[in-house]
């Protein structure tokens, strides 16, 4: 018996060592810290000198705020005026930092409990309790931006997913036009522009009680600031403390990492594939390799499988007779130097025994659902709520057959994008004024649910990718954690750059770097526009002038792929065709002909040359060596990386290219000598 005891204890160890392995991994991250009344964390600081809430927000040394954020109080028609703001540290460790702001407002006094996380998560809890019954005419947070950092924007759709054609009532994404925007209250919203913003984010409404719920949140751009403003509170009797939960982060939330380039990441995994001849390019048809071969001589390196590999959707359950064929083409991929990625999502099948309606996200769950074909096992899927023992599940399952299996990394289908939900059930939602109960959203236990796959995923000797499928939503505290995301599948019905795609919104929400997470775009255009070839290479063209790769098959990336491999991209950084007058120029090009790069300063860049005109174009490339870093005297070398390396003409300073219609080239310019 006491053999069996110490056993026990042992394991008991071992499990909270893990634990506490799994708290401390923060890369790429730094440890938050603390100095004076500034918290700092990787790329950014939010100080709060003289204010209860940030009076600086700096983001890679830059402050975006045109003002101190701040909350105006307006009582008998004049604003009440805030002093004696304080800050104090409770407590701080490797991977947060708890603090205190406090002020006071004539009979009333503002308390704010405050974390910071190491990806820059902030959570606020704000109380604000009146000494005595006081009518507030209005309660506004303000967040007063410096208009050249709130040029674009994105927020949560304001109507339901099965509203399929919301796109065409109201895009939310885009640029900030001169008017502004008025909206009803949003789940969150981000301002900012291509490199920097922030992200203001909240779970409910519930405490609001705004003058006109349509325009509850206002964004008014005027003399060179542009201000956030949530009206919180209208002709409202305060009469006990008040309180409302609500966070923010700053954009980019973690260096843009140099590994994207070399993933290689394809989702084009079944079983089977190992052994299954790829018949289907003529080439291979006398002696065609596997099908797995095919993927690997095209470069893939990390390999995705969809939902289908597991019998219950979501969780990691194959059936019996599938275990030997998934943990085959494991051990398969693996001997080819390739990382395995599995399939997982925010669907959950009623075959499932855990499975119930009770979990159903609602409204949604009564509008939408989805059944699995009927040649796999016809299985109905319900879009299940993060509120509810479900990520508990996921942890538990994936813990286990990760170390079953080996799996390398995580698919994760709609699970950082939580969908707005009033199942009272298992604690969503609440009842509004009018009876109606309103929707609420998970944002925090979903955070923890990224946060945890994240570092099961990451805390190995060779980790994988963590890849979130959005589509609609780019909610920061759960979508800092992964490795890239792929959008763009509410899209599929527009052509990018239409009348509802336009290309301010792939600007502002589809294309990463603004985040500081590397983005991949669902394949588009559908299969019922014209010209479906010509349509096709324009969007790959389109999408990789932003650095967006068009993910899924080889096809579409491989010779980007080939090109990034064969520059080398390790030092390598991106630079976008608005920002490209400093290293090269164009002549006899139309204005439809852009050109974007990879720096890697004193050794050269990569180009990216694509038109996305109707017909081919001919044009010089003028090369500014100084904007590359390169010696003016030295005798320039240009090769076409697509095509092997190939060695193009270089007269002085210019290359002569042409372009077919909707294509690209991929074309490096270094010194002869390197």
């Amino acid at each position: 018996m006491k053999r069996i005891d110490l056993f026990l204890v042992l394991i008991l160890i071992w499990q909270l060592t893990q634990v506490a392995m799994a708290r401390t991994y923060i890369k790429p991250w730094t440890n938050p810290v603390v100095r004076g009344t500034s918290v700092s964390c990787w790329g950014r600081t939010y100080d709060f000198a003289g204010s209860i809430l940030p009076s600086r927000v700096l983001s890679q040394r830059e402050n975006i705020l045109a003002a101190p954020f701040s909350v105006q109080i307006i009582v008998g028609g004049e604003a009440v005026r805030i002093e004696n703001p304080h800050f104090s540290v409770v407590t701080a460790d490797e991977e947060a930092v708890h603090y205190k702001t406090t002020a006071t407002a004539n009979n009333i006094s503002l308390e704010c409990l405050m974390t910071t996380e190491f990806d820059g998560m902030t959570r606020v809890d704000m109380t604000i309790t009146p000494l005595k019954t006081i009518r507030v005419d209005s309660l506004d947070l303000i967040v007063p931006l410096k208009s050249e950092y709130a040029k674009l924007f994105h927020h949560s759709s304001i109507y339901p997913l099965y509203d399929w054609k919301w796109m065409e009532k109201r895009m939310n994404a885009g640029i900030v036009k001169p008017e502004g925007m008025k909206l009803p209250f949003v789940f969150h919203i981000w301002l900012g522009n291509d490199d920097r913003g922030i992200q203001l984010f909240s779970e409910s409404d519930e405490a609001w009680s705004p003058a006109d719920p349509d325009s509850a949140v206002t964004v008014t751009p005027a003399n060179n600031v542009t201000t956030l403003r949530m009206n919180l509170l209208n002709d409202y009797v305060l009469k006990q403390p008040w309180k409302w939960t609500f966070g923010f982060i700053a954009t980019p939330v973690k260096p843009f990492p140099s590994e994207f380039y070399t993933k290689h990441y394809s989702h084009m995994g079944g079983y089977g594939i190992e052994s299954r001849d790829c018949v289907e390019l003529p080439a291979n048809a006398e002696n065609p390799p596997s099908y797995l071969d095919m993927l690997h001589q095209w470069g893939v390196k990390c390999l995705g499988i969809h939902e289908r590999w597991s019998d219950e959707q979501s969780l990691p359950r194959p059936k019996e007779s599938d275990k030997p064929r998934l943990k085959s083409l494991i051990q398969a991929c693996h001997d080819k130097g390739m990382q395995f990625v599995v399939y997982t999502g925010c669907y959950m099948g009623s075959k499932s025994p855990e499975y119930t309606r009770d979990w159903d996200t609602q409204p949604v769950g009564d509008n939408y659902q989805y059944q699995r074909p009927l040649r796999d096992n016809g299985d109905i899927c319900r879009i299940t709520c993060n509120n509810t023992g479900y990520p508990e599940l996921l942890i538990k399952e994936y813990a286990k057959a990760f170390e079953e299996y080996g799996f390398d990394g995580l698919y994760l289908d709609g699970l950082t994008c939580p969908v707005p939900c009033n199942n009272t059930k298992h604690g969503c939602g609440y009842v509004g004024k009018n009876g109606e109960i309103k929707c609420t959203m998970p944002i925090w236990r979903t955070r923890e649910l990224i946060k945890t796959l994240y570092r099961m995923v990451k805390d190995k000797s060779s980790p994988g990718p963590l890849v979130a499928h959005t589509s609609g939503s780019i909610l920061l505290p759960a979508l800092s954690f992964v490795d890239f995301y792929q959008d763009g599948e509410h899209m599929l019905a527009y052509r990018i750059g239409s009348k509802y795609f336009p290309e301010e919104a792939f600007r502002a929400q589809m294309a990463g770097h603004n985040f500081g997470i590397p983005a991949v775009h669902q394949p588009n255009p559908s299969i019922w526009l014209k010209n479906m070839e010509a349509e096709r290479q324009r969007a790959i063209t389109f999408c990789l002038l932003y650095d967006v790769l068009w993910f899924w098959h080889p096809e579409h990336q491989l010779d980007i792929w080939k090109a990034w491999d064969s520059f080398g991209m390790t030092s390598a950084k991106y630079v976008p065709f608005w920002r490209i007058s400093e290293l090269v120029s164009l002549s006899n090009a139309r204005c439809d002909v852009r050109v974007s790069a990879y720096l890697d300063k004193g050794r050269g860049a990569l180009f990216v040359v694509g038109n996305l005109g109707k017909s081919a174009q001919s044009f010089k490339l003028r090369i500014k060596r100084s904007g590359l870093g390169l010696d003016s005297a030295c005798k320039l070398r240009a090769r076409d990386e697509i095509i092997g390396g190939l060695e193009l003409w270089v007269q002085g300073d210019e290359v002569t290219l042409t372009v077919p219609a909707g294509r690209f080239r991929m074309v490096s310019v270094q010194s002869l000598e390197r």
